[in-house]
């Protein structure tokens, strides 16, 4: 099995809570570092901008960019350095909640013949930053209302009940009858949209208000 050590190097951003942060539609740039244990032909050096959430309900992901940055062979002990470039999309922003988070990365993979392929992925954080936040009316309060529970209503009450451990199933289907109704009050507008994706995830339509 083909090894390696990799390591991801991010420029551009700001040092925030642990991670880099950068802005949404900004740069993201780097430098991938491939140092093997043995000689490898590495087919391609793929490095992919992406997210995924993590938390209850189904797993969502999305795969924004991919960049073939090397073809060629990788030497026993010799650190390779390849430089990478994005430009980050608006949304989604990061999110850390108490159902759902949503993980940016930067994911590397390194496509040698007849192995295991060696990868590895770097986390960072996309989000405005709090004042500009605020400038732009972020803090703001938003409700969250269900339009409509769609052809999936078993899988709209079962992710409004995912979302809200304390809603009992028939209060769960007595908001997908009533709809349009609220699912949520005054919450955050990364929560607000979070909550929007996840319904509309299960086949829901929602809207913010």
């Amino acid at each position: 099995m083909a090894r390696a050590d990799i390591d991801v190097t991010l420029q551009g951003g700001e040092e925030e809570g642990g991670l880099v942060r950068y802005e949404p539609g900004a740069d993201l740039w780097g430098t991938v570092q491939v140092t093997p244990d043995s000689n490898i032909r590495c087919h391609h050096l793929w490095v992919r901008l992406q997210w995924h959430t993590e938390g209850r309900g189904d797993r969502d992901q999305g795969k924004v960019a991919v960049r073939d940055i090397f073809q060629g062979e990788l030497y026993a002990g010799m650190p390779g350095v390849y430089p990478f470039r994005f430009v980050l999309p608006r949304e989604p922003w990061s999110y850390a909640g108490h159902y759902v988070n949503i993980v940016w990365e930067i994911a590397v993979d390194v496509d040698v013949p007849w192995s295991v392929n060696p990868r590895y992925s770097q986390p960072f954080a996309m989000a405005p930053h709090m004042e500009a936040a605020m400038a732009t009316g972020e803090q703001k309060r938003f409700d969250v209302a269900l339009m409509a529970g769609g052809s999936s209503i078993v899988q709209v009450v079962k992710t409004l009940r995912e979302m809200d451990p304390s809603l009992g199933l028939k209060d769960a289907k007595d908001l997908v009858d009533a709809a349009p109704s609220l699912v949520a009050r005054r919450v955050s507008r990364r929560q607000a949209e979070i909550m929007k994706q996840t319904l509309e995830a299960a086949g829901a339509s929602v809207e913010i208000r």
